[in-house]
């Protein structure tokens, strides 16, 4: 019996999209469930550090060790949610050369010893893409360390950045990339290679070549879904013993920036009570003892309409909105489809830990209401009050 052909070039991709969307969609299914856990576990670690100070020295150890595992559970959700296309990108012009220059000042005191790390720009100033910065260092630092794993014995890691205007599918290694103006991120490394046996399946969910305890298989797959909801392109050349090129192909496209950057949210200029609205009462009861230790007055509903009841009962005391997506009754769209609708201008933030129908369709939310994904931690909430709100009056 003969083998089956391979699968041409430039139907891997396709293929490729395919099997990340089905991982994807069962991720989705659980994500509102773990997310909402693991807020709960990081909110109520942030309330319990206080109480701990007094007590002996290692009991901070333990619940540094409760933070960091919960963080770590949610970046393996966030990797697991972006297979599925459900990634929620903040695109704005982003003037890669720069970005990628301080992103790799990070990153070079972080590898291991004898791999040395370059950079070189060659982008045209003023010349940008329409990218979420997030998203592109998710990206960069994934394919750098997947370069410096393979050079156990040092090496280089060299990063470049460059405008390429591509005319005609001239070789069947970039054959899936179309024609147009792009700039082109290249990471290519002096290690072991790959052979013909391991690159087509670089890509794939869980696939990985290191030992169990080392790897997942996430990084280089949820880095593909990243790019191509860029709308963009990667591409692979390796040989086993000659090292790798990967190149990330990125459309120069400033009018979809500007497009997709939405207007800035203003800051609210009624009361400083903030109503509180989620369905999942260990997260709202959290939730409310970090605003109120803060000084806040917070108003809590389970759903949108009791929390629009609660709105118009305490209006004048109400100047900002946090509101799940998903919730019985009324969720979250809809509670500030119905402020606006009413005149409201009391600003307002979503927050989700679900990635189903509402976020597939999250082009039909605001761009200009702020978003704050579960599991949060507690800094983040601070920031993002403070901002829209301003501290609480003493």
């Amino acid at each position: 019996m003969t083998a089956p052909d391979p699968l041409p070039v430039a139907e891997r991709p396709r293929r490729q999209a395919s099997d990340l969307e089905l991982v994807g969609l069962l991720a989705g299914g659980v994500a509102h469930v773990v997310n909402n856990n693991l807020a709960v576990v990081v909110a109520n670690a942030a309330l319990l550090a206080p109480r701990i100070a007094s007590l002996p020295p290692d009991n901070g150890d333990f619940l540094t060790e409760i933070t960091e595992a919960a963080s770590r559970a949610a970046t393996m959700v966030r990797k697991l949610l972006a297979l599925s296309r459900r990634y929620r990108l903040a695109c704005r012009p982003l003037a890669m050369g720069p970005h990628l220059r301080a992103l790799v000042a990070t990153l070079e005191p972080k590898l291991p010893a004898g791999i040395a790390l370059g950079y070189a720009d060659r982008i045209p100033p003023g010349h940008t893409v329409a990218a979420d910065p997030e998203a592109i260092d998710r990206v960069v630092r994934s394919l750098v360390a997947n370069a410096a794993d393979a050079l156990p014995s040092g090496g280089t890691i060299e990063i470049a950045c460059e405008e390429v205007e591509r005319a005609a599918a001239d070789d069947s290694a970039t054959s899936e990339v179309p024609t147009g103006r792009f700039v082109v991120l290249t990471v290519a490394d002096t290690g072991v290679g790959m052979g013909p046996d391991i690159l087509p399946r670089i890509f794939e969910p869980f696939f990985t070549t290191k030992p169990a305890s080392e790897g997942t298989g996430l990084g280089l797959a949820t880095a593909f879904v990243l790019v191509r909801l860029h709308d963009g392109h990667i591409t692979v050349d390796s040989r086993e013993g000659a090292g790798t090129t990967v190149r990330v192909w990125l459309p120069l496209d400033e009018v979809a920036a500007r497009r997709d950057s939405g207007p800035a949210t203003t800051v609210g200029e009624s009361g400083e009570g903030i109503l509180l609205v989620e369905d999942e009462i260990p997260l709202r009861v959290a939730a409310q003892k970090v605003l109120e230790r803060l000084g806040y007055r917070v108003f809590t509903a389970g759903d949108g309409e009791r929390a629009l009841r609660l709105f118009h009962a305490h209006e004048a005391s109400i100047g900002l909105v946090i509101t799940d997506l998903m919730m019985p009754v009324l969720g979250g769209r809809g509670l500030y489809e119905a402020l606006r609708a009413e005149g409201k201008r009391v600003p307002v933030v979503f927050m989700s830990g679900y990635v189903g129908t509402e976020m597939r369709e999250s082009e039909h939310l605001d761009p200009s209401v702020p978003f704050l994904e579960k599991p949060w931690n507690v800094e983040d909430l601070i920031r993002l009050v403070e901002t829209l709100l301003g501290p609480p009056v003493p």
